[in-house]
């Protein structure tokens, strides 16, 4: 059994189905430049002073990409899901820069803090919050089909969560052949093997979420 991780890419929308259009090609690349655009604002971050004055190129990209989504909601998602695909790499080439430059001002909270005047920056912030969320959920279903499927070939759950990217004692290949994921937060996800749900019996998979410290603020794979 190959189980294959589905890790969305930053702010990517869940559009789905069959055959493309020029239009959905358009939505796409009016997405891409919205990405570029955040990228670049970002990129020209390097104090208190040039976060605020980024905050205008922050407002014009949050448009376009409402602008974008909102096209892409109306068109047929068997088109939107062809465009996807078509520019999958490039999406994920987009994704990745904007990534490393979000991070980088994330990382200091007076710059987060004065593009924080910025309601469009709230809510691509809150967005990103939830998606995040959304990953977690996601991978804690896998990671869970994972451990039942080594505990139907095994007779015992794993010890843990590392065992599911190695080769099997029987010498099968890995069930995670891409390895086990860190957290959408960039730390490990917690296993334990012996503590059972009391209705269902599996063992309890779980991130500690954007605090660490706010045990509230746990993604558990029984609740997710």
């Amino acid at each position: 059994m190959k189980v294959t991780l589905l890790v969305p890419l930053l702010l990517v929308p869940a559009w789905l189905a069959p055959a493309g259009s020029d239009e959905a090609d358009k939505v796409i690349a009016d997405y891409r430049k919205a990405m570029k655009d955040l990228t670049a604002a970002l990129k020209s971050v390097k104090d208190k002073a040039s976060a605020e004055a980024a905050i205008p190129r922050v407002e014009t990209s949050a448009k376009l990409f409402a602008e974008s989504l909102g096209r892409g909601d109306k068109l047929e998602r068997a088109a939107m899901r062809a465009a996807a695909e078509k520019y999958a790499a490039e999406i994920n080439e987009d994704s990745k820069a904007l990534k490393v430059e979000w991070e980088r001002v994330e990382k200091q909270p007076e710059w987060a803090a004065a593009l924080g005047k910025s309601a469009a920056w709230k809510h691509l912030t809150a967005k990103q919050a939830d998606g995040k969320v959304d990953r977690a959920k996601a991978e804690l279903v896998v990671l869970e089909k994972a451990i039942t499927y080594y505990h139907v070939k095994n007779g015992q759950y794993p010890e843990s969560l590392k065992v599911l990217a190695e080769i099997q004692a029987d010498g099968g290949l890995p069930i995670l052949e891409k390895g086990v994921p860190n957290d959408p937060w960039g730390r490990p996800y917690q296993y334990e093997p012996q503590t059972l749900h009391p209705t269902t019996r599996l063992p309890l998979i779980y991130s500690t979420g954007p605090d660490p410290k706010d045990k509230k603020g746990h993604i558990r794979n029984w609740n997710p």
